[in-house]
This record gives structure tokens, C-alpha cells and sequence, in this order.
């Protein structure tokens, strides 16, 4: 029997209960239980899923109320209908649907019960008499799963933390509570939730987009596995939250073999990168070697041990001029400094790998993303950080030209749940996707909102670079599929970074000691 056709046979009806269903399975192919009790069906999938490996009795037991306030249930008829159809299809036999009020049915019960969900009514008082009604049928080994131990938690998942003995709590779909006695059964539960657990690798963990997305994922996501690495050349240890597991590697000659063999990654957010796009000229080995050369290492990584999704952060720089200052993903990039031309080659590898070897992607293009945790102690890129930076130390703040150049500027609070989602979604699969804010500054106001955060301040112009003059991203593409929204506005977002700049320990600037080429290398970096 296919169980990917299965699922999918179910799950084109609605229920509250579908991310339970592997779950579901898994305990009753362990466990081997008899007789699995289902009070309330929901929509009769809980029971279906019971019913999949074709193992014991699966009795379904529900009001079947007939009415639009049951937003879950459906007629008896109907779950009927489905059952016959997955009958006939999946050979699924060993389902009894039974029409009546649990405390009715309890009265004239005879059998013991191996494996019981509960999922009637929501109230603290109905999910206790329920547990009180069913639990006497029940042995030391069984298991007991509450639904709705989240969206009812005041209720529900109140009384689930009343019960003595082992507890685990799923996550998701409004929550789900497995209970039993058992330290044996207990044991074997956490191994089968361990497997489950998905485990993520973020590149560049210590810098502004890996801390904070490995921030975003302890405390949304807590089912996931972080794995951090960075050699801490361009981000900070305090920035790597404490909760993930963190290796302090060069990407460009540690041992990723072992590395990816031994921790089984699901997803790989590849963020590392020197993203000096000025400095770019000057250095360009060490460009290209932290850029393109480590990033195919990564992508053979992927490869071989068969990660679900690459998610790689490219840059704005691949478009170059783009068309009117206007960057849209179906341009055909053309990269103006080699850090462009780094990413784009990043790019085109990764495309390669999907189309040769099967590796799915996704490429995310953020632009100018600021927030807690940026590097503003580096001389040559973020330059709203340099700015903080040059003023807390009382410099002036410099413009490069006329200030007339035109960004958008990306709060990082706002891309962290998008980025994730590009790794999980399956409509960001194989997409290249500019991400970050919709708003259009020129260098001048940026500035302008900074001093009137600051209070003061006072701006230095210097000469021109080799640089884009304009640069706004088109977004709708990161709406429709990873559901950006751009909640920040940029005096909040500097407001709340500038908070936190000040409260940054006195850490000495970065400056190249000196460069690969000094050809016309601009008098502000001079050495």
C-alpha cells in the first residue's frame, strides 16, 4: 500500500487533525495494538490513520452531529462514503465507525483498550469526564493522546498536565498530548519523536541572518535540531543562541563530509558569506574563495547526502544596473563587481545540481538587511551599522558620492519566518526570490532618519565608488509564495537596532591589514 497516496486520499478534506497523521501511524506500527479506541473521529481521519497499517481493531466513535456549527464533523453518511472508498482502493477493513455518545457507549464496553484518543468536546470538565469514563479500559501499557492540547490549552491541555506519568506534547496542528504509565512504552515513544525531529544546518550562524534565524527557530520551531557553524571571522559568539548545538569551522577546509554523515541534516540554510560588495575588487581571491569555492563545497555536501532543500542567500549585486534600477527576478542578471559575479555563479551551480543530480533549492535575494546582531564593527559594508558604529565613536558619518543612490532596506525581523519557510514550503521549490523591504530610500534619508534617532550627527561626503546607483527590488513574488509582509518601517527598525548598538561592547573596527590589489583603490580605504 502506498502511504504518500494514502495521506493524500484523506488529506483533501478538512481537518484540524492532519499533522498528526504520521505520527499516528508510527504508534500503531510499533505498538501493535488491538484495539484502538477513537473518540471523536474528526471528520473520521484520526481513524483513518489508526486504520493504515491494517493492524488490530480501529473503532471511530462520534456524535456525527449534522450541523454547521460541527466545523470538524461531517454526517455519518459521509465518513462512510470515505471509508468505503479507501476500502476499495487501500483494502482498508478493520475500521468500525460507531454512532453514539461516549458516555452511553462506555456503559456497555467490554473490551480492553490498547491505544485511546480523545478528541470530543474541548471544555476542562468534558475532557476529564471522557479520561474518568474510557481510562478504566485501559492497561499500564497503553497509550492515551489528547487533541487540541494547544488551541484549547486552558482546557484541554490544562488537564493533560494534571495526569501523573510520562508526557510528551506534538506541537502543530492545535497541539496533540500522548500520555502513558509506562517507562518502557515511554522510552520507545522518544525514540519514535526523536526520529521524527528534523535537524537544520545554518551556515554563518554567528552573523545577522543565521543568528537570527537560528534565534526565530528555537523559539518557534522547538521540534527542530540547529546546527550552527562559523569561524567567527565576521560574526560574534554572543550572537549564537545557547540552546543549538555550535562548531567553530572554516567553511573552505573543515571536514563536511563528516560533519553531514554524522548529523543527518534535513535542511541547509547556506548564509556564510563576505558580502563586502565595494571591497569586492581589492580582494578578489578571497572573494571568490568564501563565496563561490565554499559554497560548492556545501552544494556537494547536499548532493550526497540527499538534503531535502539548500536554501541559499544570494544578493541584489547579480542584477547589476537591472532594468531602470528596477531588480525583478525574471531579469537576466549581470554582476558589476566580483562579489555579483561570486553569488551568480553560486546561483548557476546550484540550478546545475537540481537539474543533474536532483538537489532541491531554493535562492533567496535579501537586500540591505538590518537589525540586532549586525556586524557594525566592520569598515566596508552594512552601512547603516558603519554609521552607528562612526558615531558612537564620534566620527562623522560618511556618504560615499552624492547620496542620491536608492536602496531598500530590510528589517531582519521581518524575513526570518519567509526564510524558513523556503526551506519547508513546497510552491518555494527550484525559486529564485528577492526578499526583504518594499520601501525606496535614497542614502541621504536614510541618514536623515538615523540622526533623528540619534539626536545629532553630522555626515562627511566622499568620492564615488563603482557601484549601482539604483536598486529596488520588485517583492510580489515573496508575498505570493514564502507570505512576506513588511511590518517594520525603517525608523522603528533603526530605532530598535540603534537600542541595541548602544548597549555593544567597545569592540575595535575591522580594517584590512592590506589588500590582493591596491589599483585604484579608493583614498577612504587607503592603509
Amino acid at each position: 500500500m502506498n502511504k504518500e497516496n494514502y495521506l493524500k486520499s484523506i488529506e483533501k478534506y478538512p481537518t484540524a487533525w492532519a499533522g498528526h497523521f504520521e505520527l499516528a501511524i508510527r504508534l500503531v506500527e510499533e505498538f501493535k495494538p488491538e484495539t484502538i479506541v477513537d473518540l471523536g473521529v474528526d471528520f473520521g481521519f484520526s481513524t483513518f490513520c489508526f486504520a493504515y497499517p491494517n493492524i488490530g481493531n480501529v473503532y471511530g466513535v462520534d456524535w456525527f452531529i449534522d450541523n454547521n456549527e460541527a466545523e470538524y464533523r461531517d454526517t455519518y453518511n459521509t465518513v462512510l462514503d470515505v471509508y468505503n472508498e479507501l476500502k476499495s482502493e487501500y483494502n482498508i477493513a478493520n475500521i468500525e465507525f460507531i454512532k453514539s455518545d461516549f458516555n452511553d457507549l462506555a456503559k456497555t464496553w467490554d473490551k480492553p483498550i490498547d491505544l485511546l484518543h480523545i478528541d470530543g468536546l474541548h471544555t476542562y470538565e468534558a475532557v476529564k469526564n471522557d479520561f474518568d469514563t474510557w481510562v478504566k479500559f485501559t492497561n499500564e501499557n497503553s497509550i492515551i493522546l489528547f487533541h487540541d492540547i494547544e488551541c484549547f490549552s486552558n482546557d484541554v491541555g490544562r488537564f493533560f498536565n494534571t495526569l501523573d506519568g510520562y508526557k510528551f506534547r506534538i506541537k502543530g496542528s492545535c497541539g496533540l498530548g500522548v500520555y502513558t504509565k509506562s517507562k518502557t512504552i515511554a522510552s520507545k515513544i522518544k525514540s519514535i519523536l526523536n526520529k521524527d525531529k528534523q535537524k537544520v544546518l545554518i551556515t554563518g550562524v554567528a552573523g545577522l541572518l543565521g543568528s537570527r534565524l537560528a534565534d526565530w527557530l528555537v523559539e518557534n520551531k522547538p521540534e527542530i535540531d540547529v546546527v550552527g557553524i562559523d569561524d567567527l571571522s565576521g560574526g560574534y559568539r554572543e550572537n549564537v543562541n545557547k540552546n543549538i548545538t555550535f562548531l567553530q569551522e572554516n567553511l573552505i577546509s573543515c571536514d563536511l563530509d563528516t560533519l553531514f554523515q554524522e548529523q543527518n541534516f534535513d535542511y541547509v540554510f547556506h548564509l556564510a558569506a563576505y558580502a563586502a560588495e565595494g571591497l569586492s575588487p581589492f580582494i578578489r581571491q578571497y572573494n571568490y574563495e568564501n563565496n563561490l569555492i565554499v559554497t560548492t563545497r556545501i552544494v556537494n555536501q547536499c548532493i550526497k547526502h540527499n538534503i531535502k532543500r539548500l536554501v541559499f542567500t544570494s544578493t541584489l549585486a547579480v542584477y547589476g544596473h537591472g532594468e531602470g534600477g528596477i531588480f525583478d527576478e525574471n531579469q537576466q542578471p549581470a554582476p558589476i563587481d566580483p562579489y555579483g559575479v561570486a553569488k551568480y555563479g553560486c546561483e548557476m551551480d546550484i540550478q546545475i545540481a537540481g537539474e543533474q543530480h536532483g538537489l532541491d533549492w531554493c535562492i533567496i535575494r535579501p537586500h540591505n538587511v538590518y537589525g540586532r546582531n549586525q556586524n557594525i564593527w566592520d569598515k566596508y559594508r552594512n552601512v547603516l551599522g558603519i554609521w552607528m558604529y562612526q558615531h558612537l565613536n564620534g566620527k562623522p558619518m560618511t556618504i560615499f558620492g552624492d547620496g542620491e543612490q536608492t536602496r531598500a532596506f530590510s528589517c531582519i525581523d521581518d524575513i526570518v519566518e519567509p526564510l524558513w519557510k523556503s526551506a519547508i514550503l513546497p510552491q518555494a521549490s527550484k525559486e529564485i526570490i528577492n526578499l526583504g523591504g518594499v520601501e525606496e530610500w535614497t542614502i541621504n534619508d536614510a541618514c536623515k532618519v538615523l540622526q533623528t534617532i540619534i539626536g545629532d550627527g553630522t555626515i562627511e561626503y566622499k568620492e564615488g565608488r563603482h557601484e549601482v546607483k539604483h536598486a529596488i527590488p520588485t517583492w510580489q513574488k515573496s508575498i505570493d509564495i514564502l507570505g512576506f509582509e513588511h511590518k517594520t518601517e525603517l525608523e522603528d527598525g533603526l530605532r530598535d537596532m540603534w537600542e541595541w548598538a548602544k548597549t555593544q561592547p567597545d569592540r575595535k573596527q575591522f580594517v584590512w591589514e592590506s589588500y590582493e590589489l591596491n589599483n585604484g583603490i579608493y583614498s577612504f580605504w587607503k592603509n
